[in-house]
């Protein structure tokens, strides 16, 4: 295997983990971090680069596009300003190979999320730090957008 393989391998690994780690965050504090999205972006970018393919460029056109929707969502109020910039780097990592499924598993993971919070009052009232928090953000009556973009990005790359 060569290094370049070497170097995509570990950057797609490590924007999991980073797409992973912003879905976490978003979900504890309903907020993602701008560092946390610059920081995925510079590995997404590498990974985007280094892809074997060479497809960088769709990937920067996917990332682009996806980018100026939520942008779109933003100015419209339908979702935060970090959500709006997260799509940058998902479409990066997700490229022109991921983009029709990340789209397919954004709708269904965005329909169940919104579904899981309105029956969260008829879910028993179980304990558990993951079913407090839901509680939590039900009653906010607001959405982690990040955890089902995540989520979606997340199953995009491995699927593609």
């Amino acid at each position: 295997m060569e290094t370049i393989e070497i170097i995509h391998l570990l950057a797609v690994a490590l924007g999991l983990v980073g797409m992973a780690w912003i879905a976490a965050g978003d979900f504890r504090s309903l907020k993602v971090r701008n560092f946390d999205v610059l920081v995925l972006t510079v590995i997404a970018a590498v990974a985007a680069a280094t892809d074997p393919s060479g497809q960088w460029q769709s990937s920067l056109l996917i990332a682009s596009a996806l980018f100026a929707i939520g942008f779109v969502l933003w100015l419209a109020k339908l979702i935060g300003a970090g959500d709006a910039k997260f799509y940058f780097p998902l479409g990066l990592m997700v490229g022109w190979s991921g983009a029709g499924l990340y789209v397919v598993f954004l709708l269904v993971t965005s329909v169940a999320i919104l579904v899981l919070f309105r029956i969260e009052p008829w879910i028993p009232q179980v304990g558990g730090v993951i079913r407090h928090r839901l509680a939590e953000i039900a009653e906010k009556r607001k959405v982690p957008y990040g955890v089902p973009m995540a989520i979606s990005g997340i199953l995009a790359v491995l699927l593609t």
